[in-house]
């Protein structure tokens, strides 16, 4: 008993002295704590290239009851468009709305946000779907840029400060990509153009795609064994095996041959905007199709001949100048 007594004695002696000191220790750094005054520092700033700009989509739904229509985003080609494919996001949904001011047309409105100025000339593939009684419904796949609604918007509106803006996010999204060297052989403000194909279409359906000089593109399958592809004019496009390269604006026509057999692709190569008119200060003129530049005043501007895609206008002094296009086959 009396070992106890002693052992319970030291136990209590031993558990006072770490009291003691903890309590010490935990006095010691509240005062270190009070004798030192916060002070929080901004100690960089930047700013962010990501994150600045969005698409937005209206969605017409017809017969869909109470169902909740939804829509995807994919950021590269796919064999299957559907909403359980493993690469599919989903886009927020924003609300209703009109697409013309006072319309009595409604709307689902999404919109895709989070597109870095590097990629605007960035194509991502979109689709609408919607269950209704267990079954899915989708709206055909949609390929789509910031580039090529900007484009689109400089060939027909008629708001010359918007044209302006719309151009100087095109040549922000340039200067992007040039400082992230990103996808720099497809430049948001290139002399994009839109091919067109009649008769026939694309091999994925479509009838027209935004293309850059050397861009190639599969035909829709001619049906017939083993055929020889020719075009009309190969200043325009060539072809090889089904596919045509784009050389540059006009007019060809493709053929597929068999023997007596023959299909054919008529193709047209245009300009969307010129890259140079979108540069010449605000000054849009497309009225024309293709064709060689040149100035009536060359003490004020001057544009050297040669094709569009290299072309410059250069503004040498405050005055009047009309650029002409001079059409050519």
């Amino acid at each position: 008993m009396k070992t106890r007594t002693k052992t319970n004695k030291i136990f209590a002696i031993l558990v006072t002295a770490l009291l003691v000191v903890s309590l010490a220790t935990a006095f010691s750094l509240i005062g270190s704590a009070a004798s030192e005054t916060p002070t929080l520092t901004i100690a960089s700033k930047n700013i962010s290239l990501e994150e600045s700009l969005a698409l937005k989509f209206a969605v017409s739904a017809e017969n869909v009851g109470d169902n909740e229509v939804k829509m995807l985003v994919w950021t590269a080609p796919q064999a299957n468009y559907s909403y359980n494919s493993a690469s599919a996001q989903e886009i927020a949904y924003i609300g209703t709305g009109a697409i013309v001011e006072d319309s009595e047309d409604v709307y689902d409105v999404f919109k895709f946000s989070g597109i870095a100025a590097k990629k605007m000339a960035d194509v991502f593939y979109f689709r609408a779907y919607v269950e209704v009684d267990s079954v899915v419904y989708y709206s055909d796949v949609l390929e789509y840029s910031i580039v090529e609604y900007a484009y689109d918007r400089l060939a027909n509106s008629s708001d010359a400060n918007f044209k302006a803006l719309i151009s100087n996010t095109l040549e922000y999204g340039a200067l992007a990509q040039t400082y992230a060297e990103y996808n720099t052989g497809r430049m948001a403000n290139a002399a994009w153009n839109i091919v067109e194909v009649s008769g026939n279409t694309f091999a994925d359906g479509d009838s027209s795609k935004m293309a850059l000089a050397n861009d190639a593109f599969d035909l829709a399958d001619s049906g017939l064994t083993d055929p020889v592809w020719a075009t009309s004019n190969d200043k325009v496009v060539t072809v090889a095996n089904g596919e045509i390269t784009v050389v540059a604006p006009g007019n060809a026509t493709v053929t597929a041959t068999v023997g007596e057999d023959v299909v054919t692709y008529k193709i047209s190569v245009s300009f969307i905007i010129p890259k140079a008119f979108i540069k010449a200060n605000g000054i849009y003129d497309t009225t024309w199709t293709n064709g060689y530049f040149r100035s009536s005043n060359n003490t004020t501007a001057s544009a050297t001949n040669g094709y569009a895609y290299s072309d410059v206008i250069t503004v040498a002094k405050a005055g009047t100048t009309i650029v002409f296009i001079d059409e050519y086959s």
